[in-house]
C-alpha cells in the first residue's frame, strides 16, 4: 500500500528543483515567544516556542496536515517521500528524498534517518515522545535512501507517531561532535533556515538557508525574542517592535482585537479537559448516573465563566483537528432530567462523592472544578473537591481501582499525534488500566476494546475514520466522562503579514508569503 502525496505546506513540502535565491521583499519577521527555548535539539521537550524556533530549522520524515476539511489532519510526506506497510501494519518501509543537505553540508541518507530515529528512541529527555515510538521493535537500512522499521504489534498510525515524536531529523556528524547534555548546541537540520545567532536571554536571530531543497521563504530574517509577560508582549506588539506575538490570554484577547492595525489568530488545540468517572465504584458504577451528571453540567457556562471565552465546548475526547474525531453530544444541559435519571437509579436524593484535581497542569482549573460542583449541587450532587500538586495527583489516580480514593478526577489529555488511536487507546482500553495505563476511570467495554484494536490494524482511512466513529458513540452512551472543552491557543500579528499561522500542535509557521496588503 503506497502512501505519498505532493502538497506544499511549511515542513511538509514538495519543493521544484534548483537552489533557491534570497526572496526580495520583507527583509525580517519579529516574533515575541513567552519563554527562551531550553535546548533547539529536538530529542529536547517541546513547547510552542521551542517548537516555533525547531519548525524553521529542521524536519521530520512526516508532517501533519489539514488536507482534507473536516477529516482531521493527515500524514503528508517531508523528507520521506514516500511509504508503505504491510497488510497488519507490522512492518513500514519509507523511502527517503534526495538530493537533500544538512545545514553543515552533510547529505540526507536512510543511515541519517536511522541514527536519529534510534536516537529519539532511546532519548532520556523526552520520555513522552519516546513513549509514542514503543511499539518500535527494529529500525532496519534497506537501501541508500530507504528505512524499515518494524514494530511488535500492529500500528497504522506510525506516520502520525513519527510526525511528533520525531519531528526533527539532524545530521549525524552534528551528534557526533555534540555533548548530549548541552543544551546550547544549535543543530544542524534540513530546514529553510538556519541559525545567525542565539544570545541567551536576548534573542534567536535566523537566517535564510541557501542550500534549502525546496521554494525560499517569503523572509529573508526571522528574529525570536523573549517576553514572558503578555501584556510586554502586546505593548510590543502595539508600538511595532514586534510583528507577531503567541499566547495571547484571554484577558487580552478582547482588548487586541480593538487594537487598529493588529489582528488575532485562534486555532482549537488537540488537548481535551474533562471529569472522568470512577466507573467501577459506588453510584458511578451506574451509566445512568453518569449520563444524569452529563446533564447537569452547563459546558458553555464553563466557557464563558471560568475560561473567559478561551476554549471550544467539547464534544466528546477528540477535538475536531484530530483524525478519526466525529463529535456528536448527546447530554445537552437538561437538569431536570437529570434529577429523573438519578431517580430512576436510586438516588432521588443524589449523594456524595470525591472529585480529585491537580493544581498548576491547566489554567483555571480550580475554577473549572468549581463551576462543576455548583452545578452538580443543583442536581443533588454533593462533591467535595480535593486539591493536589500534580505529581501527586498523577500518583494518587494511578492507583489500582481498590486503592483510588476518587469518585471522579479532572483530567486533560492531548492528543499529540493527531489521531484517534492516541486519544482513545490509552485512557478507554481495559488493557491500560493503571497503575501502568493512563484508564484512572477502570472504564471497560469488550465492544470498544475491539474496535481500537481494529482500527490500529485497519489500512483503509476511511474505514478507520468508521472504526472511530462507532467507538466514540459507544463510549458516548455509556458516558465514563464529562467531556468538557479543548483549549485554545491564540497569537496576535500586525495586518498585513499573511502566511503566519498556527499548526494543530500549537507552534507558529510563516509560511512562503508571509507580507502583502
Amino acid at each position: 500500500m503506497l502512501l505519498a502525496g505532493a502538497v506544499v505546506f511549511w515542513g511538509s513540502p514538495v519543493f521544484a528543483a534548483g537552489a533557491p535565491e534570497i526572496p526580495a521583499g520583507p527583509d525580517l519577521l519579529t516574533i515575541a515567544l513567552v519563554d527562551e527555548p531550553e535546548s533547539l535539539d529536538p530529542v529536547w521537550p517541546g513547547t510552542p516556542s521551542a517548537d516555533s524556533v525547531r519548525t524553521h530549522l529542521m524536519e521530520g520524515l512526516v508532517s501533519l496536515e489539514e488536507t482534507l476539511p473536516g477529516e482531521g489532519v493527515s500524514p503528508v510526506p517531508a523528507l520521506a517521500e514516500s511509504w508503505e506497510r504491510n497488510d497488519d501494519a507490522t512492518i513500514w518501509t519509507f523511502e527517503i528524498r534526495r538530493g537533500v543537505v544538512f545545514h553543515d553540508g552533510t547529505s540526507l541518507d536512510a543511515r541519517a534517518v536511522l541514527v536519529n530515529l534510534e536516537r529519539f528512541r532511546d532519548s532520556p529527555f523526552a520520555p513522552a515522545r519516546a513513549a509514542l515510538l514503543e511499539p518500535i521493535e527494529s529500525i532496519e537500512q534497506a537501501g541508500s535512501h530507504t528505512i524499515r522499521i518494524v514494530l511488535s504489534r500492529p500500528c497504522a498510525d506510525i506516520p502520525f507517531r513519527l510526525a511528533r515524536a520525531a519531528p526533527g531529523i539532524v545530521s549525524p556528524a552534528w551528534l557526533r561532535d555534540i555533548s548530549p547534555e548541552d543544551p546550547s548546541a544549535v543543530p544542524a537540520g534540513t530546514g529553510p533556515y538556519v541559525v545567525d545567532r542565539w544570545a541567551r536571554g536576548e534573542e534567536i536571530s535566523l537566517t535564510v538557508n541557501r542550500r534549502y531543497w525546496g521554494p525560499p521563504p517569503g523572509v529573508s530574517r526571522l528574529v525570536f525574542t523573549v517576553l514572558p509577560q503578555a501584556s510586554a508582549r502586546v505593548a510590543a506588539l502595539e508600538r511595532g517592535e514586534v510583528d507577531v506575538a503567541l499566547e495571547i490570554p484571554p484577558g487580552r484577547e478582547r482588548e487586541t482585537v480593538g487594537k487598529a492595525g493588529l489582528s488575532l489568530i485562534r486555532r482549537t488545540s488537540p488537548h481535551t479537559t474533562y471529569i472522568g468517572f470512577h466507573t467501577t465504584r459506588g453510584p458511578l458504577k451506574d451509566p445512568l448516573v453518569r449520563r444524569a451528571l452529563n446533564h447537569a453540567v452547563q459546558g458553555e457556562r464553563i466557557l464563558e465563566g471560568p475560561l473567559q471565552g478561551a476554549a471550544t465546548r467539547a464534544r466528546g475526547p477528540l477535538a475536531p483537528v484530530v483524525f478519526g474525531s466525529a463529535p456528536a453530544d448527546p447530554y445537552g444541559y437538561d437538569p431536570a432530567l437529570a434529577r429523573e435519571l438519578l431517580s430512576r437509579a436510586g438516588f432521588p436524593e443524589g449523594f456524595e462523592m470525591v472529585l480529585y484535581h491537580p493544581l498548576g497542569q491547566h489554567p483555571r482549573e480550580v475554577a473549572v472544578a468549581r463551576a462543576v460542583q455548583d452545578m452538580l449541587l443543583q442536581v443533588g450532587v454533593r462533591v467535595r473537591l480535593e486539591s493536589y500538586s500534580l505529581p501527586r495527583f498523577l500518583e494518587l489516580t494511578s492507583l489500582p481501582a481498590d486503592r483510588a480514593g476518587y469518585d471522579a478526577y479532572l483530567m486533560g489529555w492531548e492528543t499529540a499525534t493527531l489521531d484517534a488511536d492516541w486519544g482513545l487507546f490509552p485512557q478507554f482500553h481495559s488493557e491500560a488500566l493503571p497503575p501502568a495505563g493512563n484508564n484512572r476511570g477502570f472504564y471497560a467495554n469488550a465492544l470498544v476494546d475491539d474496535l481500537l484494536l481494529r482500527g490500529r490494524q485497519e489500512p483503509d482511512r476511511q474505514t478507520r475514520q468508521e472504526i472511530y466513529a462507532e467507538v466514540l458513540r459507544k463510549i458516548g452512551e455509556d458516558a465514563p466522562g464529562i467531556f468538557l472543552y479543548h483549549q485554545e491557543e491564540t497569537l496576535a500579528l500586525s495586518r498585513g503579514w499573511r502566511g503566519v499561522s498556527l499548526h494543530p500542535l500549537g507552534y507558529l509557521r510563516t509560511g512562503q508569503a508571509p507580507y502583502g496588503e
